[in-house]
């Protein structure tokens, strides 16, 4: 499975790649994701799905559907978005996450480039290649 945040947010597995089609639903997978193995408060998810704007009166029960919409959204990756109190996470395992990845490839880079500034420049190249759009 892979989690992407370099470019459109999606998630893909088995070579099947969904990105959710609701606004609200991408920002919260993108939240999730940025927060990845983290709980994440519901009411944290209210702010960022109605950032500035006049919430709605229901907001937390809005939040669930928008979890559940996310669930169903992601196929069977949704299984991974639980309800924790006192909010949501999304469990992410390593190398799961391109942005993860795209980190651990610079510091890679960053280790070996005094004794290997051809090696680095691939593994930068490599880190450069996730990103997507």
């Amino acid at each position: 499975m892979e989690f992407r945040v370099l470019g459109p947010v999606e998630v893909s597995e088995g070579g099947r790649t969904t990105t959710p089609t609701r606004g609200k639903e991408r920002r919260l997978l993108a939240l999730l994701l940025a927060h990845a193995n983290d709980v994440v408060s519901a009411d944290r998810v209210v702010d960022a799905l109605w950032p500035g704007q006049r919430r709605p009166a229901n907001a937390l029960r809005s939040v669930q559907t928008h979890v559940s919409r996310l669930r169903s959204a992601l196929g069977p990756a949704g299984e991974r978005l639980s309800t924790r109190p006192p909010g949501y996470l999304l469990r992410v395992d390593p190398g799961e996450l391109d942005a993860q990845r795209f980190v651990l490839l610079l510091d890679q880079a960053r280790r070996v480039a005094g004794d290997d500034p051809a090696g680095a420049l691939a593994l930068v190249d490599r880190a450069l290649a996730l990103w997507r759009g």
